[in-house]
């Protein structure tokens, strides 16, 4: 009798947990906690406003850092896209990207600008986009 109580108890606590759980997947409520990504233009529209914000670009600024952002948001959707197909986590391209971004974006903007930004809101170091350390001199290389 004690067990088919307890029983009972756990049933009766356990059964609202289960139906909660079956509401959060019928309403979609993985939406609430993760909203859809942007579009790459949204996306580019975002940091661009953002650097504008910061930086009070002109209006030819602002067309350049928005075909910038826009085609480095692009090419990382699409690194993204092959690492995910490829089952592979080697960043190396997001490196090149990003540098290659740096070197377009001290083009676009005056020096004044450029040394905000790099204060600001400039690269910032990413750990899982770094590359491994050079090996010191006379030790082996390591293969990964």
């Amino acid at each position: 009798m004690k067990k088919f109580i307890l029983g009972a108890a756990i049933l009766f606590i356990a059964t609202p947990a289960v139906f909660a759980q079956q509401a959060v997947h019928q309403n979609n409520a993985m939406t609430a906690v993760h909203p859809p990504r942007p579009t790459p233009e949204q996306h580019a529209q975002m940091m661009t406003d953002r650097m504008d914000k910061v930086l009070t670009l002109t209006a030819e600024q602002k067309k350049s850092m928005y075909d910038l952002n826009l085609k480095t948001v692009q090419q990382m959707d699409k690194m993204r896209a092959e690492m995910a197909q490829n089952h592979t986590s080697d960043k190396s391209g997001y490196m090149t990207l990003m540098q290659t971004r740096e070197v377009e974006i001290k083009k676009i903007l005056n020096s004044e600008q450029y040394e905000k930004y790099k204060s600001t809101m400039g690269p910032r170091p990413v750990h899982a986009m770094t590359a491994p350390a050079p090996a010191a001199a006379g030790a082996p290389a390591v293969a990964h």
